[in-house]
């Protein structure tokens, strides 16, 4: 039977091609009902990526790249072009078409580009790779702009934790620094350079806490931030080496702070501690909550209530997370707890985030979302069970989008409505180590080691990314 006169099944994949910008964006955009000129830049849809250059009154279309895949008679096959700047085609009334011919298949695309920044693209490929055989194809795709980078500015020092509160962002590293995120531009209000630089960060009320993790000596700093303007160093509170069972000294281990009136809870490899703040100045240990050597991943407070996750039994596989109510002078009392069965006995990764009434637990299986109250031990609402990349991280939920960090140089938002898989709705690529991300209003605040960049969101539509990593 001929070859050619097979009906060629073709499978396209969800893979999408990274951009070579440093602030990359890609996603699918819905229309809206404000005509906007077509913007230029990088555009980006399933296996589709391509740019739109001015010059003089005119726009076109060049450097594209494109991937299909597909199968016939029982051979698989791809076709790609991933060099083509010799490439362009003239748009004219909003339309455009052009030839791309090489030694392995000839392409014809034609399509639209829309007011509203969708663009959709009808394809023709011949391949002529000889155990297939001719193949024609015919599909259409849609891609959107990708979306402006309108701020990008540098504090002057690296930060590594980020905390919000209300309007203020707060972040630590060399320096304190505080920002108002309500300013159409990012504003910068404040600085404070740190004696010791900080691993993380908390904020109640009047006041942040930054930890660090000194080899022996490890503790954190007090800071009042009551005039955002001009944060002021209070106090500082360092830790002594613990001892074990055949009397060897350890460092404590801090993993996470959490603040609650002047009380400061310690969650650390070497235990839970309690440590209180009232004397800002000369802050003073006044329990360990929990004997040495339990580990503690995460504590984060809700109302009066302090959860936590730890490894009861360091030999023992499972791990708790626990709801304690808190005292009017920082005592605590257990409210109950749950189990956390992890599939990988040996993971260390367990960290707390909250979302309004939601506990977060991220691990490098997934994320398990918690309903919380007053009091009360949390509810699962959704495991997602999801594996990520050694170098994971949660970054952010807010409202019904969240952030995560799928590995060092990429940013990837979930649409989440917390009783289903999270659906991704779009990425960032190819920044360095983004840390934290917040939804503002109609743009989005990442901030990177060194950088905070704000992208526009207004054409971010809700459809949802079928995703292949």
């Amino acid at each position: 039977m001929n070859i050619k006169n097979k009906l060629a099944i073709i499978i396209f994949t969800l893979s999408f091609l990274i951009t070579s910008c440093d602030s990359g964006f890609f996603g699918l955009f819905g229309g809206e009902e404000e005509a906007v000129t077509i913007p230029t830049g990088t555009w980006i849809g399933p296996d589709i990526e391509f740019d739109i250059i001015w010059t003089g009154d005119a726009k076109y279309i060049t450097n594209l790249e494109y991937t299909v895949s597909g199968s016939k008679d029982g051979y698989s096959f791809t076709l790609n072009n991933e060099s083509s700047t010799g490439m362009q085609a003239w748009i004219t009334d909003n339309s455009f078409s052009f030839h791309d011919d090489n030694s392995d298949h000839n392409t014809e695309f034609s399509g639209t580009i829309d007011d509203q920044g969708t663009a959709i693209f009808n394809l023709n490929v011949t391949d002529n790779v000889a155990v297939i055989g001719e193949v024609t194809v015919s599909a259409t795709f849609k891609a959107a702009p990708a979306l402006e980078v309108v701020d990008d500015w540098s504090p002057g020092f690296n930060q590594v934790a980020l905390n919000r509160q209300g309007d203020l962002l707060y972040s630590a590293g060399t320096s304190l620094g505080i920002y108002d995120l309500t300013s159409s531009d990012t504003a910068f209000l404040s600085s404070l350079t740190l004696s010791k630089s900080a691993t993380g960060l908390t904020v109640f009320g009047d006041y942040a806490y930054t930890s660090f993790r000194d080899y022996d000596n490890p503790g954190f700093l007090v800071i009042d931030v009551s005039d955002s303007g001009t944060p002021e160093g209070k106090g500082l509170f360092v830790f002594d080496r613990v001892l074990d069972d055949n009397n060897s000294s350890h460092n404590v281990g801090i993993n996470q702070l959490a603040a609650h009136g002047d009380t400061v809870f310690v969650a650390a490899e070497t235990g839970l501690y309690q440590v209180n703040c009232t004397d800002k100045t000369a802050p003073v240990m006044t329990a360990v909550v929990i004997e040495p050597f339990s580990p503690f991943y995460g504590a984060v407070v809700f109302g009066d209530t302090l959860y936590t996750i730890s490894r009861p039994d360091s030999e023992a596989a499972n791990r708790s997370l626990v709801a304690y109510t808190i005292s009017s002078t920082g005592g605590l009392t257990e409210a109950g707890s749950l189990t956390v069965s992890p599939a990988d006995p040996d993971s260390d990764l367990y960290e707390l985030a909250l979302d309004d009434n939601r506990l977060i637990l991220y691990t490098s299986e997934g994320l398990a979302f918690y309903d919380v109250a007053e009091g009360a031990v949390p509810t699962l609402l959704y495991n997602w069970e999801a594996e990520f990349d050694t170098e994971f991280q949660f970054l952010n939920s807010g409202s019904d989008l969240m952030a995560l960090r799928p590995h060092s140089r990429a940013l990837r938002l979930y649409e989440n409505d917390f009783s289903s898989d999270p659906q991704a709705v779009a990425e960032i690529h190819n920044i360095s180590n983004p840390c934290y991300a917040a939804v503002v209003g109609d743009e989005l605040v990442v901030v990177l080691l060194s950088r905070i960049l704000r992208y526009d969101l207004k054409y971010l539509s809700r459809q949802k990314l079928a995703w292949a990593d």
